[in-house]
């Protein structure tokens, strides 16, 4: 069952990476992997089921590769920045199966495992930033707020969803996504950092 799953996994990937998510068939996915239509329905009930199985991978290595490029960054916004960049990389190469990707997450079947393994890839990137805002903020002498973090990585998340949809919408055809999503980056990063207070000193001290 193992060896049939990663072939469906396999064919799917390449084919909607070749073709894009609306010109592959079920049936096609079936022939390139060498299983019956019909296997195919017990790994990923619909297309798009198979759509998401297949991009909570690319989902989950660009967040490892951002994580990873941030950590060389000293500057909260350019790392944060870093963590997003391979998304909108996978989504600028690949535009039809990126706007597909999110649609199934917001409107797919809420029973769908996969559907609920992607909204937990989005929770940990968004983890992933707000941990990155309290380190720094210590960093400055300033006391975290752990609530407020997690409201800003669920923010920058939106901005890149609203960014990944704008090819679709035919706005702002002229503005550079990486540029937009830096400056609202920075906005963010500064709005929380400078509510903060300072670290009380410790008793004693």
């Amino acid at each position: 069952m193992r060896d049939k799953q990663e072939r469906i996994f396999r064919s799917a990937a390449g084919l909607f990476s070749d073709h894009g998510f609306e010109s592959v068939s079920t049936n096609e996915i079936a022939k390139k992997a060498g299983v019956a239509s019909g296997t195919v329905f017990r790994y990923a009930a619909t297309k798009g089921e198979l759509l998401l199985m297949v991009l909570n991978k690319e989902l989950g290595q660009a967040i490892a590769a951002g994580a990873q490029r941030a950590t060389s960054l000293p500057d909260t916004s350019a790392a944060i920045t870093a963590m997003i960049v391979p998304i909108l990389e996978y989504a600028v190469a690949h535009p039809e199966n990126g706007r597909t990707y999110q649609r199934e997450l917001l409107f797919g079947d809420p029973s769908d495992r996969y559907r609920a393994e992607g909204l937990a890839l989005v929770l940990k990137l968004q983890n992933t930033i707000a941990e990155r805002l309290m380190a720094d903020a210590e960093k400055a002498g300033l006391q975290p707020d752990p609530n407020a973090a997690l409201l800003v990585g669920n923010m920058i998340f939106g901005v890149v969803h609203l960014t990944l949809a704008r090819p679709s919408t035919g706005a702002h055809p002229d503005r550079d996504p990486v540029t937009d999503i830096r400056n609202q980056i920075d906005a963010a990063t500064a709005g929380y950092l400078h509510r903060l207070p300072p670290i009380s000193p410790t008793k004693g001290s």
